[in-house]
């Protein structure tokens, strides 16, 4: 569904969202809408009637208070201050210019804590092994060529499990307090590069 609309505001969304802003022209309004299921937040009944007149539309005068969700939105902005009621001729709708850009969701890229681990970690030798049926060890080799074991925990059922998708599962799970204390294991110079 495409959102229609003549305005933007911060009030639209209910999180914390990345946003894109896309100039487009009349011709790529209507390519993108075609097909498309419309619904109008236009809250200005002069620019809904400019729309239908310049793009062939049946869109409803609507004044709402609407939430963002993952709908694409388009808003329309007349160059110039329309008087609602007024009846344009077509030389006067022609002559309106009209500003519409795209407005879409992107989708925000969240490292996991085992990615951050990794990204931490990169550069450095590690080795994931297994000493029992239920112990798991990580060991991460540093500048001195010193192996430091970061990693000794109790897991259930590790003979299901391989021991790097155990490790990520038990690394995903931290809190963030759990995960900062655990990479401070990692030598100083490279934690303190680290925005956790």
């Amino acid at each position: 569904m495409i959102i229609m609309a003549n305005a933007f505001s911060i009030n639209m969304l209910n999180e914390e969202t990345n946003l894109k802003f896309i100039p487009i022209n009349e011709e790529q309004v209507k390519e993108i809408i075609k097909n498309e299921k419309l619904y109008s937040i236009i809250g200005h009944r002069g620019t809904v009637d400019l729309l239908n007149a310049k793009l062939g539309l049946s869109l409803k005068f609507n004044r709402e208070n609407y939430k963002m969700n993952n709908d694409k939105m388009i808003i329309s902005l007349p160059a110039t201050r329309l008087e609602e009621g007024k009846v344009l001729s077509k030389e006067e709708l022609e002559a309106i210019k009209i500003n519409y850009w795209l407005i879409e969701k992107q989708k925000r890229n969240i490292m996991t804590n085992f990615e951050k681990f990794i990204n931490i970690i990169d550069g450095y030798n590690y080795e994931i092994f297994t000493t029992g049926d239920h112990i798991i060890n990580l060991y991460i080799k540093n500048k001195n060529e010193r192996s430091d074991e970061l990693w000794l925990r109790e897991i259930d059922n590790i003979k299901n499990i391989s021991p790097i998708n155990a490790v990520k599962k038990e690394i995903n799970e931290m809190t963030p307090e759990h995960f900062e204390r655990f990479i401070k294991h990692i030598e100083p110079d490279i934690t303190n590069q680290i925005l956790l």
